[in-house]
């Protein structure tokens, strides 16, 4: 646990099958995932990165800006002035005032036809750590707190055929047609 920043759910967990629901940090922990060993190799295929995994993923992120343009969800804006998104994650908030779910029934939907989600991220003063070492609690950050319970992620994998990139895109109209006020 102390070498995966303290957190209670690995990433291989928080993803896995079973429908985990977030995690929660209970150390203060580390980042030692990786050795010499695989930086040496993981640098030779940063060299790839950019021609095979991140058109792919910016691909499939502009075929999910195209499709949810007019569903109740926020789209965060990825790339801003000089920078751009490594297109890690596609995060979709939920605009709660239009929907007649939370991110557990989104997810639970999701989940229900074939579609894994992610929680990112999680409200950090409600971590244990930081609840028991500052006492914070909940109410103590609305805006943070309010960012957090509407955030989920879907899938974005260069791995991802055309296939799975349109049962996402389906999924997630027909929930939010399905649960729209």
């Amino acid at each position: 646990m102390l070498s995966n920043h303290g957190l209670s759910h690995d990433s291989w967990k928080r993803f896995s099958d079973k429908l985990v629901e977030g995690y929660d940090t209970i150390e203060a922990g580390f980042n030692y995932r990786m050795s010499d060993v695989q930086a040496a190799v993981g640098i030779h295929h940063l060299r790839r990165y950019e021609k095979e995994n991140l058109r792919k993923r910016e691909d499939i992120a502009k075929k999910y800006d195209k499709a949810f343009a007019n569903l109740p969800l926020e789209i965060p804006k990825m790339s801003t002035g000089n920078s751009r998104s490594s297109r890690y994650l596609y995060i979709l908030r939920l605009d709660l005032k239009q929907l007649n779910l939370d991110r557990s029934k989104f997810r639970q939907e999701m989940y229900s036809r074939n579609i894994g989600t992610g929680i990112h991220y999680t409200a950090l003063h409600l971590h244990t750590l930081y609840k028991e070492k500052y006492d914070y609690k909940k109410g103590d950050f609305p805006v943070a707190e309010d960012i957090a319970n509407r955030t989920v992620s879907i899938p974005l994998s260069s791995s991802l055929t055309e296939d799975d990139v349109n049962d996402v895109i389906n999924a997630v109209i027909d929930v939010c047609n399905k649960f729209r006020k």
